[in-house]
């Protein structure tokens, strides 16, 4: 790690130089219902910032295996690593394996710290710290509170670290931002066995961090609401290099939104341009950055490779759409149509069950999802998370209960646990959201279907990107089971 990140983690460092650095484990947990894509890029960032200062540090990605096999993949690695610090990182529907890990870990090695990091930890820390087994919680960006807790600094004075003491939990403050993300080292992906990811020649990476949009259902407080973009040159460099050592040709970009900054956007694509590289890539954006009469950009991203944009419109009713995104359907025919002008494909994401959702405006966003022109349209039911506003207000609608002890697995939800879903409207009762859901879904499916039909060159693609069965229990799921 290069420029003042280390500096500043290690200046207060008081470490003999007759210590043996003590190995560091860090663990991704399962996923509930899929496997893991892509090398998972929290803990493979946090351990190149360790492995750049000389600290020995191990991977673990569990979400490559089925939920009942972690233990059988964890001891191995704990045997051979032997860890003294281990660290979890956890959303919100992984805590729950995240803590069985966590737990299992300590009752078989109680002299290992374990630290949970990532959006849940840093939403409710105390929650975690109540356990015995947890040790510590790092709250919001976690590369330097994780370095300085590797090189023993004391604990009073790592930002951002949360502990117990004389049965207190404590949390000290919050660091700041990682303003100059081109200091970070490039995420330590070869501590992981790339040949297990399914995706390849596709590989995921981030070219900035933050968000300042308000949206009400977002946990924003790991990164930010502060955009901070990676400079256009470096991310080339990362392409490059991703390419020429591991022979990847297409990238994800999984930054909130990767079209924010026009300028770095147009400076990233003449330098693939200027380079030669017929590099494939694919990014989120948002319908209103990109909206600017020209659609410079645009052209310009095809040019340069981009092969799809996904959106996150999230409603097609024309009030909710100025509530909560602040855009209207002209502007979202218009990006999307733009995008199909220019060559690009587009996927928009749309959610049912916002708390001022009727009969009408749900069927106005099944309307409109069909309507919009997008290659692809998905579905939600709207989901309250931890510390969001969306998470106080079904407090106030009484959907949410604070408790103790509760299942968070139960807030991932798919077509094969709908009946577990918790949300509900001002007007619209569990029951009627999941009616909707799936009567969305069926249309969408359907439309979708006799479009790739008329398209097979399209429909080959799916099957040979996704597999035959991947697609036939999808059409399954969402058309002939109601």
């Amino acid at each position: 790690m290069s420029g003042d990140i280390a500096a500043n983690a290690i200046e207060v460092i008081n470490l003999s130089s007759s210590e043996m650095p003590e190995t560091t484990l860090l663990i991704f947990p399962p996923w509930l219902d899929h496997l893991s894509e892509y090398p998972p890029l929290g803990i493979c960032q946090l351990g190149a910032v360790l492995e750049q200062e000389g600290l020995p540090v191990s991977l673990l990605d569990l979400g490559l295996w089925k939920e009942e096999e972690w233990k059988a993949r964890l001891i191995p690695k704990m045997n051979e690593v032997k860890p003294t610090l281990v660290g979890i990182s956890a959303q919100t529907s992984m805590i729950m394996m995240g803590l069985k890990i966590a737990e299992f870990i300590k009752t078989t090695h109680p002299e290992i710290k374990i630290l949970l990091g990532g959006p849940h930890p840093t939403a409710r820390p105390n929650e975690a710290l109540k356990k015995s087994f947890v040790d510590y919680v790092i709250r919001g960006e976690g590369e330097i509170p994780l370095l300085e807790l590797a090189l023993k600094k004391d604990i009073t004075a790592i930002k951002g670290l949360s502990y117990k003491k004389d049965g207190k939990i404590i949390h000290n403050p919050l660091p700041p931002l990682i303003d100059n993300l081109n200091e970070l080292p490039l995420p330590a992906r070869h501590l992981l066995d790339l040949k297990q990811y399914a995706w390849f020649p596709e590989i995921s990476l981030m070219s900035s961090r933050g968000c300042p949009f308000p949206c009400y259902y977002c946990f924003g407080k790991v990164f930010g609401k502060k955009f901070r973009g990676r400079s256009a040159e470096q991310v080339v460099k990362e392409m490059e290099y991703l390419n020429k050592k591991y022979g990847y040709t297409k990238f994800y970009f999984y930054d909130d939104v990767f079209t924010l900054n026009k300028n770095r956007v147009l400076e990233f694509c003449n330098l693939l341009l200027e380079r030669g590289h017929k590099f494939e890539w694919r990014c989120l954006s948002r319908i209103d950055t990109l909206d600017d009469g020209n659609f410079e950009r645009l052209k310009m991203m095809r040019k340069a490779g981009c092969i799809k944009i996904q959106f996150g419109i999230e409603t097609g009713d024309p009030d909710l759409m100025k509530k909560i995104k602040s855009i209207t359907q002209e502007q979202a025919r218009r990006v999307v149509q733009a995008a199909k002008d220019a060559g690009i494909e587009t996927k928009c994401y749309f959610m049912i069950g916002h708390p001022w959702d009727t009969k009408e405006s749900v069927m106005n966003t099944i309307r409109f999802a069909k309507e919009v022109g997008s290659d692809l349209s998905l579905f939600s039911i709207v989901t309250p998370f931890p510390e969001t506003k969306l998470w106080e207000m079904a407090k106030e609608m009484g959907i949410i209960i604070e408790e103790e002890d509760r299942d968070w697995s139960t807030f991932y939800v798919n077509s094969e646990n709908m009946d577990d879903h918790i949300m509900r409207t001002y007007t619209l009762s569990t029951r009627d959201l999941i009616r909707f859901y799936k009567k969305g879904w069926r249309e969408l499916y359907l439309k979708t279907m006799v479009d790739m039909f008329k398209n097979p060159a399209k429909l080959l693609k799916i099957i040979k990107t996704r597999g035959i069965i991947t697609v036939a229990r999808s059409f399954y799921r969402k058309i002939i089971v109601p």
